[in-house]
């Protein structure tokens, strides 16, 4: 061969370097670790999120024994009696209603709805761990999993009444989808990343409507605390026969409430705060599929939220 030839050779070796060398940005093996670390984040907040709920459930349905009781002893006693009566509905055998509902029976919806939710946003980091990872996932197989995951939003979304509930299509949005498509074809970072940028919009309005439905979890807190607090500070009234050792019981009382009131707000608090920095725990997702041992402080941070929430239901029940 000689140097012209070699030199050719040469030209078009380096070409088919460049070319290969295009071909394969973005490519490469992404760690799914950061996802598996997201998923565990939102499990520990999913439980949180349940046991704050489930008192509220408990405290409505005892304050409702408490308000019927007392209300029936009235002269409209009778429609505190009538509103605790479950009716039929006609042509419908498995439907029923009610007066007035009672804010217990309501609160147990509220908490499924919220259980749906978080179990939404843990299937959607599962999904994004599948893609990231070696398995291979058909289209098939994505738009199955999608179409699971946008039905199961749009039932949470249902179940919370949330404004416009209807508008939402899913947490899977078409763009996402596409860019789904070229991934799973093409194994491009880019393409990974463009799934997240697609759906971080979404990402941000499931976390304002969390952190309102937790604002509704507080309001129901504060309520029940408001109820069982004035109850026993009218027992503290002077110029009554209440014995002092009865007084003292009744002081107990107000201030084992006060702690437990406390202790359940931070609870909140801690949960409010891992629903607000969701978006910010997403867009870290984003930032690791090209930036490996990239700091995932706010998935972090959702954990730590999560274990804060676990140590104090167990004080909680150490104080019992």
């Amino acid at each position: 061969m000689d140097s012209l030839e070699t030199l050719r050779f040469d030209y078009k070796l380096s070409f088919l370097v460049i070319i290969c060398l295009s071909l394969l940005v973005g490519c490469g093996t992404i760690n799914p670790e950061p996802f598996g670390k997201f998923t565990t984040s939102l499990q520990e907040v999913r439980t949180g999120a349940d046991e704050a709920l489930k008192y509220n459930d408990t405290a409505n349905r005892d304050r409702y024994i408490e308000e019927t009781a007392e209300f029936s002893q009235t002269s409209g006693g009778s429609e505190a009696v009538q509103n605790l009566l479950i009716q039929g509905v006609e042509d419908e055998p498995f439907a029923w209603e009610m007066n007035n509902v009672p804010l217990f029976m309501i609160s147990p919806q509220f908490r499924a709805g919220v259980y749906t939710l978080n179990n939404t946003l843990i299937a959607y980091s599962e999904l994004l761990a599948t893609l990231s990872g070696s398995d291979i996932v058909s289209q098939t197989e994505f738009d199955d999993m999608a179409k699971d995951l946008n039905a199961s939003l749009k039932s949470a979304a249902t179940t919370l009444q949330l404004k416009d509930s209807q508008n939402i299509v899913g947490i899977i949005s078409a763009g996402a989808s596409q860019a789904a498509y070229s991934y799973i074809n093409h194994k491009r970072l880019k393409n990974l990343r463009d799934i997240l940028e697609k759906n971080q919009p979404l990402i941000v309005e499931l976390s304002n409507k969390l952190q309102a439905a937790i604002r509704i979890a507080v309001r129901n807190l504060r309520q029940n605390y408001d109820e069982n607090s004035i109850r026993l500070a009218r027992e503290l009234r002077p110029n009554t026969s209440v014995k002092i050792e009865a007084r003292k019981k009744t002081v107990m009382k107000l201030i084992e409430l006060n702690e437990d009131f406390l202790t359940r707000l931070r609870i909140l608090e801690a949960l409010n705060n891992s629903y607000r920095s969701l978006p910010k725990a997403h867009t870290e997702l984003m930032n690791a599929v090209e930036k490996p041992g990239y700091d995932l402080a706010a998935v972090k941070g959702l954990y730590e939220n999560g274990k804060h929430m676990y140590d104090l239901y167990r004080e909680l029940n150490e104080s019992k």
